[in-house]
């Protein structure tokens, strides 16, 4: 199976982070900070892909902490044509 990690873009397609991808054989889920919304992911038997110019380089790694932003969403926009009449 397997876990396969890919970093967010920026508005201008940009990664924001610098690698490409990371491809790990298994994770474990750590600890989750609910102030600073940071998930840690322990990984095994880490591949990570980083391009350098036109050249791959593919760095492995037998086991790797990693710790994840979990961004949160509070504010939907609520529109008036969800409700009905009675709701209203």
């Amino acid at each position: 199976m397997g876990v396969h990690i890919f970093p967010m873009r920026d508005g201008e397609g940009k990664a924001a982070a610098d690698f490409d991808a990371m491809h790990a054989e298994a994770a474990t889920i750590g600890n989750f900070d609910l102030k600073s919304r940071q998930l840690e992911l322990t990984l095994y038997n880490t591949t990570i892909e980083q391009t350098d110019g036109k050249e791959a380089v593919l760095p492995s790694i037998e086991q790797m902490t990693l710790s994840v932003h979990i961004p949160i969403r509070t504010h939907r926009k609520l529109k008036p044509n969800r409700f009905s009449n009675e709701e209203i």
